[in-house]
């Protein structure tokens, strides 16, 4: 079966040497086939699998918001599959902000980068 070993959240422009563990619980290795990436540009890699756990590093490619899946297969079978979502940040370090806000009866709206996580409001 197949484990992410990794981070799912980066900066933009990170280049990270990611991998997954592939765990062949048989007795004996074996070889099997390793389907991996971003929905539509998926690389084939063919595995000789130890007994036990085997650390698979992962071919560097660049990193986009979103979904990335791996597929192990077997004798032309699907052993397993895994999906993992990245969250790519904006280039720089995130740093907490503050706004004060009167309230008016309409409309009421927030200055926020379109990056921001983590929003809390507290009335006062």
């Amino acid at each position: 079966y197949l484990k992410w070993s990794g981070p799912t959240r980066f900066r933009q422009g990170d280049q990270p040497d990611l991998g997954l563990f592939v765990f062949n619980q048989g007795e004996q290795p074996v070889k099997a086939e390793l389907l991996s990436g971003p929905p539509g540009s998926q690389r084939s890699q063919t595995l000789e699998l130890a007994k036990g756990v085997n650390y698979i590093p992962l071919a560097q490619q660049p990193l986009s918001d979103g979904d990335w899946s791996a597929e192990l297969r077997q004798d032309g079978q699907v052993r397993d599959r895994l999906a993992v979502r990245f969250n790519l940040l904006a280039d720089g370090w995130q740093v907490e902000q503050m706004q004060n806000l009167s309230l008016a009866a309409a409309s009421n709206p927030l200055q926020l980068p379109a990056d921001a996580r983590d929003v809390r409001l507290r009335l006062a």
